[in-house]
């Protein structure tokens, strides 16, 4: 085989369907980086679409003091009454992020001020910590699938 055969053989496999290059730490980071900041726009800027964009059908939230949300349909609701009931500002500090082929699990800590949209209702804050699992899609991007969080406590 010639060079320039052989030079032609290794771009033809690089570019075959199914024979892509699997994607570095840094962009898979990125990538949980860019969902997360999906979901926190979503989030306080009172986007219902862009936060229910992305919710993965088998997530599961366990939230304090609450039976645990699993799946789209029931996850979606409780964003709608989110939205439609309180002003959110939600800030996410991640202390750690590993990368294990196809999932991902994040630990941090959270800031969150919920302000009532009805009158007469005080704000609440609560400042704690969070484990959040990701799942690579078929699609390569990233969703999170399991979401648990609780408060450090009284201020």
């Amino acid at each position: 085989m010639s060079a320039r055969s052989s030079l032609f053989a290794l771009v033809a496999f690089a570019v075959l369907p199914g024979c892509e290059r699997a994607p570095t730490l840094e962009e898979d980071l990125a990538a949980i980086q860019a969902i997360n900041e999906k979901i926190l726009r979503g989030l306080n800027e009172g986007d219902l679409e862009l936060l229910n964009s992305t919710v993965a059908e088998n997530h599961i939230m366990m939230i304090p003091n609450r039976p645990e949300l699993a799946g789209k349909e029931a996850i979606e609701a409780a964003n709608e009454n989110l939205i439609a009931s309180w002003d959110n500002v939600e800030i996410w500090t991640p202390a750690e992020t590993v990368v294990a082929g196809d999932f991902a699990y994040q630990r941090g800590a959270y800031d969150i001020t919920l302000t009532p949209k009805r009158l007469g209702v005080e704000p609440i804050r609560s400042v704690g910590k969070y484990i959040h699992i990701y799942e690579r899609q078929d699609d390569g991007s990233w969703l999170m699938i399991r979401d648990i969080f609780n408060s450090n406590g009284p201020e």
